[in-house]
């Protein structure tokens, strides 16, 4: 659970009992004994309910879209465009304050992608059949308009990343890579030496 995370929980905590505290205080004194129905029944469930979408923002909700219809529906409109890499290693940076977690991938062209973001803990959450990430053969999606990367389905064999407990904040690439950015001026080697001198120091 990460800080962000944290300070969600507590402060949608705090919310619901003050809440809760207000609620009982306004019908405790001699109020009719349907009114404690109504706090039961109605108050409590609307008072959670606020707290979760109040305490949420910028996070994906259940009912939310999944990468799959979001690539759909841009592939509807021709706004979507497919990159299929070839990827030989992998390293996984850690997540920090919720802004997920980032990737490096050796590609089998001499390039190095890098992925982050936490749209990634989402495609994971809702990939079914179209493998483990990050793996050997993957294809893009992206919205055509902007870049992004909205979904990534895999079709190769899975690969184990090395896992570094560094976030990207923690590492001076100099210039720092964007997500979805393949570099081309610096190899997967350069890259990981950047990552182990900045876990070293």
């Amino acid at each position: 659970m990460k800080t962000i995370h944290r300070i969600r929980v507590v402060f949608a905590g705090l919310f619901v009992f003050i809440g809760m505290m207000a609620g009982i205080d306004l019908i405790s004194d001699k109020k009719p004994a349907w009114s404690w129905v109504i706090f039961v029944v109605i108050y409590n469930p609307l008072l959670i309910a606020a707290a979760y979408v109040l305490f949420n923002q910028g996070v994906p909700k259940p009912w939310s879209p999944t990468p799959e219809d979001v690539a759909h529906k841009l592939d509807e409109q021709g706004l979507l465009t497919k990159e299929t890499l070839h990827a030989t290693r992998a390293l996984q940076l850690a997540d920090y304050d919720d802004e997920g977690p980032s990737y490096l991938l050796e590609l089998t062209d001499d390039g190095v992608l890098f992925l982050s973001g936490y749209y990634l803990y989402r495609i994971a959450a809702h990939r079914k059949d179209t493998g483990t990430f990050p793996c050997t053969e993957f294809t893009l999606q992206r919205d055509k308009q902007n870049g992004q990367v909205v979904n990534i389905v895999c079709a190769g064999t899975p690969l184990s990343p090395v896992i570094m407990p560094l976030a990207v904040s923690d590492i001076n690439f100099t210039p720092a890579p964007e997500d979805g950015q393949i570099i081309r001026n610096r190899s997967y080697d350069e890259l990981q030496a950047i990552v182990m001198r900045a876990k070293e120091t």
